[in-house]
């Protein structure tokens, strides 16, 4: 079946390019129209099993019109100095649809910021646009952690607020009726120990998401939007240094300070510093579960 569509496609190509070279009014893209119609006759070629005439076509021909290409450009009278200036002038803009064409995944992590902060934060207002565009639009894989997974439910349609009870420490969370048959999350332990660190929360999952997690603090601790777009409100990306580094954050540290008492930072280190093992082996299986259900996407 796949061959068959391949061999349509190319030839449906080779047949516009092929028309393309006789109707162009630009020698010079009449000369790339005809290497675009070699290209394709090869991919014919081989699709067919005739790999060697392939080969020809592509090494003979190919290089044949590039020489004759390079023949008519040095012929035409080209004003290279425009050229260069419209060359800076759409470079960003090349350089932007290129980074999009090889990108292949949005990940947004945490802060101490909040999603309703667009007047502090005014960059919200441009993030929360290419996360609905990149995952509604393009539909291309995501994962947000924390205030990533916020920002996913806000672009989206969802809704955020200031967390009933917000959570700091090494918690437990379980998987949902949906999440015990999730790619990803059917994967994980259930129930899972999870570090969180949050004072807000997502209340609202956008509409034709699936929540995955829960708890009975925080009822969407992750879901799915689509099936390429995953957001988590608790930290799988725990290294022995995570509690010490976040507790410089002054709005981190005061969060600690408020759920768990002023002196608690060596304890919380150190109960978070146990269960690191699990914690790693815990992101190793989201990573491969992750990186299973984006090929396919």
């Amino acid at each position: 079946m796949i061959p068959a569509i391949l061999f349509y496609l190319f030839a449906a190509v080779l047949i516009v390019s092929a028309a393309m070279v006789v109707s162009a009014r630009n020698p010079v893209h009449s000369v790339l129209f005809l290497i675009l119609s070699f290209f394709n006759a090869a991919a014919l070629f081989l699709i067919v099993g005739a790999e060697f005439l392939a080969m020809i076509l592509v090494i003979v021909y190919v290089g044949a019109v590039a020489v004759l290409f390079l023949f008519v450009v040095m012929m035409l009278d080209v004003d290279f100095a425009q050229l260069r200036g419209g060359f800076q002038r759409y470079l960003p803009v090349g350089a932007a649809v290129g980074a999009v064409l090889f990108i292949e995944l949005m990940v947004v992590m945490g802060g101490p910021q909040d999603v309703w902060q667009e007047d502090e934060h005014p960059w919200f207002v441009p993030e929360k646009e290419a996360i609905r565009t990149w995952v509604a639009d393009m539909q291309r894989p995501y994962l947000g952690i924390c205030l990533g997974h916020q920002l996913l439910a806000d672009a989206l349609g969802g809704r955020v607020t200031p967390a009933n009870i917000p959570e700091v420490g090494v918690l437990t969370v379980s998987k949902t009726k949906a999440g015990e048959s999730d790619p990803v999350t059917r994967t994980l332990p259930d129930p899972l120990n999870v570090l969180q660190w949050h004072g807000a929360e997502v209340v609202e999952a956008p509409a034709g998401s699936t929540v995955l997690v829960s708890s009975g603090v925080c009822p969407i601790q992750a879901f799915r939007y689509g099936k390429h777009a995953y957001g988590m409100q608790f930290h799988v990306e725990v290294t022995e240094e995570t509690v010490r580094n976040w507790a410089e954050i002054p709005e981190y540290a005061s969060a600690l300070a408020d759920a768990l008492g002023p002196e608690a930072l060596p304890v919380f280190d150190k109960q978070v510093n146990a269960e690191l093992p699990r914690f790693k082996q815990n992101a190793r299986t989201l990573y491969d579960s992750l990186k299973a259900v984006w090929a396919k996407a």
